[in-house]
């Protein structure tokens, strides 16, 4: 099942490597920094707790059929709380996230989203399906910080970590992280790392201090572009770091057709 909105940083065209590093489990899908959902959607687990800080969540049953310019622009303000908002906030954020240049999260000073138009010609909104919405029915759906969730976690849980990354990406376009995911928060969360009750696996950029705080968790490393590009800004490459807290020899290997995006 693919994801439902665009997302910079999400992992789907890093599923490969993750699938590879995965364990089995027994007890639920948790997902504290769930973003774009590319591996919930891949998996669809039975049971799972998905959070995200950005409380602007993607509604599955969201359906606009024409977005034009103008359209998109004057949804765009509603969206910011400029006009009267005719919409519910999560279908406003589905229509701009799809209609957007690249599918970006970026806001100015005043916490607006400001991304321009992406001029795609047309908007299609059939990759939400019925079995989108019946996965996100199942699941528990959380908003607010990661920690809440690592309160929940039993020892038969899986948790997967995709945080935002301490480099020029930091915060995914959140107006949540405006100040940062910086030093200190990525020290909190290695240790919180450490001392999960269950299985994890988490993807950092590879920077000397995210080097250091995960030493003797390091399962893989492999070499990641971004493709977002507005004038030539966001043109960079990076490598990405899976960490595991359980011994490779438990790790399932998983054979996989992914698609596309």
């Amino acid at each position: 099942m693919r994801p439902i909105v665009k997302y910079r940083g999400g992992k789907a065209r890093e599923l490969p490597k993750i699938l590879r590093n995965l364990p089995a489990y027994r007890g639920r899908y948790v997902e504290p920094f769930v973003g774009r959902a590319a591996l919930f959607f891949h998996l669809e687990p039975g049971q799972a707790i998905v959070n995200d800080i950005n409380a602007k969540l993607a509604n599955p049953k969201a359906r606009i059929p024409n977005a034009n310019e103008s359209l998109y622009y004057r949804l765009r303000d509603m969206y910011n709380g400029l006009t009267p908002a005719e919409y519910s906030p999560a279908l406003l954020y589905y229509f701009i996230n799809k209609t957007a240049y690249s599918g970006m999260i970026r806001h100015n000073a005043r916490g607006e989203y400001n991304v321009p138009h992406g001029r795609y010609r047309h908007f299609r909104s059939d990759g939400v399906t019925l079995a989108h919405s019946q996965l996100l029915q199942r699941a528990e759906v959380l908003q607010g910080d990661y920690r809440q969730v690592f309160d929940l976690l039993e020892t038969e849980d899986f948790v997967f970590l995709d945080p935002p990354y301490g480099c020029q990406f930091t915060d995914y376009g959140n107006t949540e992280y405006r100040d940062g995911f910086g030093e200190s928060e990525q020290i909190r969360l290695a240790e919180d790392f450490r001392n999960l009750p269950c299985r994890a696996m988490l993807i950092i950029g590879k920077t000397p201090l995210t080097e250091r705080l995960y030493r003797g968790h390091i399962a893989e490393e492999y070499a990641k572009s971004y493709a977002v590009n507005i004038r030539n800004r966001f043109q960079a490459g990076a490598i990405h770091m899976v960490m595991t807290n359980y011994a490779q020899a438990q790790a399932r290997l998983f054979t996989t057709s992914l698609w596309r995006n």
